[in-house]
């Protein structure tokens, strides 16, 4: 029984290592992209073209 116990104690921490990986990840992907595009805002209803609204930052980080 204790057996079973630590595989199913291994397989909970390997699921909270995978999450805690995948979490990273997606910060790390967050962060690249917000390097490259800026912040993504929603879209402007008074905008004619409903245009998704992406404002670039340059190297200061701030936006243009």
């Amino acid at each position: 029984m204790a057996g079973a116990v630590a595989v199913v104690e291994a397989v909970v921490r390997l699921e909270e290592v995978f999450a805690e990986s995948a979490r990273a990840a997606l910060d790390r992907y967050k962060a690249r992209t917000n390097l490259y595009v800026g912040d993504v805002k929603g879209v402007n209803p008074s905008d004619p073209k409903n245009a998704l609204g992406l404002y670039p930052v340059d190297q200061n980080g701030t936006q243009g």
